[in-house]
């Protein structure tokens, strides 16, 4: 048996972030209280159907809500412009920071050193 237009519409309204009291007077329940809207979501909860629905919307908002690390380094960057021609240097900074880390640019550079034959211990050999 299908969800109905009343139980669909109470899944959307707890993915939205409402609470459960919220969510059901959204849906059109008619639970006098937080108590019974809590019941109600409660055995919602055990209806395979409903669950199914619920992270089916749940896994659409979190995929169209997450952005891919060059839209965020691209927004960074409309920031920092406009924080400039608002001479908000605190903000640049912060932003250009930000982005520095993000895109690895302050990592400092490693280097592999060896001491075997170095100018080092040519000029403790020769001061010795």
């Amino acid at each position: 048996m299908a969800l109905s237009i009343q139980q669909r519409s109470l899944a959307e309204a707890k993915n939205s972030g409402l609470t459960d009291h919220e969510a059901c007077r959204s849906a059109g329940y008619k639970g006098a209280s937080d108590r019974a809207s809590c019941n109600q979501v409660a055995r919602m909860m055990q209806n395979s159907l409903f669950v199914t629905y619920l992270n089916e919307l749940r896994s659409k908002s979190t995929s169209s809500s997450v952005k891919t690390s060059l839209e965020v380094k691209e927004g960074l960057s409309r920031m920092m412009d406009t924080a400039e021609a608002n001479n908000d240097f605190s903000a640049y900074v912060q932003l250009a920071n930000r982005l520095s880390k993000m895109s690895g640019w302050d990592n400092a550079e490693k280097l592999e050193v060896s001491t075997v034959g170095s100018v080092l211990e040519m000029i403790r050999s020769k001061h010795s």
